[in-house]
């Protein structure tokens, strides 16, 4: 009997002992807290927690593929699009995607989702396909600035042009190329700024006929000179005309 006695406590502490135990995998991490209060890290191995009191939450530290829906787009010239693109990302520390983020999965995802909507809002049709490289880059830097505060690491975005190739046909097909309609709006917008440009002198130009023709209408003690001329005649000598004459030629 005693040594039944001293063998029912034996199991309950060994129990209690197998209770804690957990194994973290090499590439997840676990967050630990106490009552509610965050207490520390668990590495890769064997470790152990206070059963009932300690609560593990297991992250996983590698890189994740994470989809993005199509998004309805309008670039800058004005054409409607779907797009949709993959996001590479890893978390770098689990405690504050853990503490800092409610879903660090469905927070990255919705923003790179924005992201991509405002980006490639302000470029044209033509530079979603011809800067592809350089969009990705801009939205790399974006979502993960964005991210940081959360441990997040953004490690490559990749926007589909399939949506854009699409966009592109269609309005080719239509005869609606966005490059042709801008090249109608700058022809124009050249010649509008001629017209301004050439309107001053046509101003000028005017203002010279006007006084012209009110020069022609002018009395004539009023004209410019009208005193010179008649100075100019009263120092002339009367025109004469001789009388009749007869002359004598021998014959």
């Amino acid at each position: 009997m005693p040594a039944i006695g001293l063998l029912v406590p034996l199991i309950v502490v060994a129990a209690w002992v197998l209770m804690g135990l957990r194994i973290v995998n090499e590439y997840e991490q676990g967050v630990v807290l106490r009552l509610g209060r965050f207490v520390g890290m668990k590495t890769a191995g064997l470790k152990w927690i206070v059963p009932f009191v300690d609560r593990m939450i297991i992250i996983d530290m590698r890189v994740t593929a994470e989809q993005v829906p199509p998004q309805d787009v309008i670039t800058r010239d004005n054409v409607s699009m779907k797009v949709n693109a993959v996001i590479y990302f890893r978390v770098v520390q689990a405690d504050r995607a853990f503490l800092q983020v409610t879903d660090f999965l469905f927070a990255t995802s919705q923003f790179a989702q924005t992201t991509l909507r405002s980006v490639l809002g302000q470029v044209d049709l033509d530079d979603v396909l011809s800067q592809r490289d350089k969009i990705n880059r801009q939205l790399q830097e974006i979502i993960d600035r964005h991210t940081e505060p959360w441990g997040v690491k953004v490690t490559a975005v990749e926007a589909g042009g399939g949506g854009a190739r699409a966009a592109l046909e269609d309005h080719q097909r239509r005869g609606r190329v966005p490059g042709r309609r801008e090249a109608q709006r700058g022809r124009r917008r050249d010649r509008a700024l001629a017209g301004r440009a050439a309107a001053p002198l046509h101003a000028d130009a005017g203002r010279d006929l006007h006084r012209e023709d009110e020069h022609h209408h002018l009395p004539d003690a009023d004209r410019p000179g009208a005193d010179a001329h008649r100075h100019h005649e009263a120092m002339t000598p009367a025109s004469w005309t001789p009388g009749p004459c007869w002359a004598v030629f021998p014959y």
